[in-house]
């Protein structure tokens, strides 16, 4: 039997044993969407104290929130944010405004974060940080 003669060679970064301070890749917009969905259908959500205030100051909730997810696409790409040192997603889709006593079609976007402590893939936290009528 012939000897195996192919050499293996690491070719990736090289660390000097200090963590990184910077922050990883987003993952993906189509990807990001679809783990923040499935979060967010399986009741995997935090309602920041932030996104209560201002829905109570522009009239919306949760439940709105939840069908701008459910039915929105991502508005831009994803934006990293130091102090909490996750990502942050937004989501926009029109929907129904009730406005002096009638319904009207509105677009309303969603900002979200992804947990960083939590597994993507099998239990994305989604927190909702805000949202505004467009």
């Amino acid at each position: 039997m012939p000897e195996d003669k192919r050499v293996f060679v690491y070719s990736g970064p090289v660390h000097d044993g200090q963590p990184s301070a910077k922050p990883g890749a987003p993952v993906t917009p189509a990807n990001g969407l679809q783990i923040i969905k499935k979060g967010v259908l399986a009741g995997r959500k935090h309602i920041s104290s932030h996104f209560r205030q201002r829905g109570r100051e522009r009239g919306f909730d949760s439940m709105a929130a939840h069908t701008v997810i459910r039915k929105g696409r991502l508005n831009g790409l994803p934006t990293y944010c130091p102090e909490f040192a996750n990502w942050k997603y937004r989501i926009v889709a029109e929907i129904e405004d009730e406005r002096d006593e009638k319904l009207e079609m509105r677009q309303l976007e969603i900002v979200v974060a992804l947990d960083p402590l939590e597994d993507y893939e099998k239990s994305p936290l989604i927190i909702l940080l805000t949202g505004y009528w467009k």
